[in-house]
């Protein structure tokens, strides 16, 4: 059978692994808006440089760009208890 290598390309889109910015997710452009190590294919944040790729509230959206990073219904600005 297949075995997985250090050279392998899992999600089969032509990059290899080790220099793939999504190495899970096909993404033959690369393509990275925000400039992080996270190509947009599995950024969660594209328009914001969110390097750990954070998001406590575990959405869609990472932490640095998200409105409500808590989910609890109140957006940041208006929450005093954000994080919670």
């Amino acid at each position: 059978g297949d075995t997985y290598q250090n050279a392998d390309d899992f999600d089969d889109d032509g990059i290899e692994d080790d220099v793939d910015n999504c190495p899970r997710i096909r993404n033959r452009d690369q393509s990275n808006s925000d400039g992080d190590a996270w190509g947009d294919a599995c950024d969660n944040c594209t328009s914001v440089n969110n390097s750990y790729q954070s998001n406590i509230d575990g959405d869609k959206y990472g932490d640095e760009c998200d409105n409500d990073i808590d989910n609890d219904g109140f957006l940041n600005y208006q929450d005093n208890c954000i994080k919670e």
